[in-house]
């Protein structure tokens, strides 16, 4: 994302969201910690650059959005709301944001015996997206 698109903290965003910090950036875009009222939510942001270069990257990111709803498992992130900003000409999705360490630092720092209990966390992830049709 170039500088002229990257949203800086404390800013607007789609008439809903307060910019707060970059939690991370991918391929595809940049995810930002942000607020909706009161309400933290991890906004992610597709980059300009891939929207123009793949003419189906805007339907694919809009398809992510409505997957989640189908997967029913705690151990998935929902998507809250989807959009695309006319003012900027970004697409967007605002997930729900949850606190703490990445997957890869847990498993990083946690010895066998405190990683187990993910195993079921997993599964279970993956069978409710295979049974929504996902996976």
């Amino acid at each position: 994302m170039s500088r002229k698109h990257r949203l800086m903290p404390g800013s607007q965003f789609a008439g809903t969201f307060r910019i707060e910090r970059v939690l991370g950036e991918g391929a595809m875009g940049t995810v930002y910690l942000a607020h909706r009222g009161q309400e933290p939510c991890a906004l992610k942001v597709l980059k300009p650059s891939v929207a123009s270069d793949d003419p189906k990257a805007i339907e694919r990111f809009a398809r992510e959005a409505t997957v989640s709803d189908r997967i029913a498992s705690d151990h998935v992130v929902r998507v809250l709301a989807a959009g695309h900003d006319d003012a900027t000409r970004l697409s967007w999705l605002a997930m729900e944001y949850l606190d703490g360490e990445t997957l890869e630092e847990f498993v990083t720092r946690s010895p066998p015996h405190l990683r187990l209990p993910l195993i079921p966390q997993l599964l279970d992830a993956v069978a409710a997206a295979h049974h929504a049709g996902v996976i």
